[in-house]
């Protein structure tokens, strides 16, 4: 575990490091590091989940057109 990073959701510092991802042992949740860069309000960084589930709505919402 990498005690550096945290949890963007829940705060907490149980993660795992994949390189360019992090899973949060509580939350369940997998988030990009650059992300951690780009945004100061961490209640604006999505996990990786949210983003896929965007684009499933979206993809859905384009076809059905």
């Amino acid at each position: 575990m990498n005690e550096e990073l945290h949890c963007p959701r829940c705060k907490n510092n149980k993660i795992i490091d994949y390189g360019e991802t992090f899973d949060c042992l509580i939350c369940k949740l997998e988030f990009e590091k650059k992300d951690l860069e780009l945004y100061d309000d961490e209640s604006a960084i999505l996990s990786i989940e949210e983003k896929l589930d965007i684009v499933k709505v979206l993809k859905t919402n384009s076809e059905k057109k």
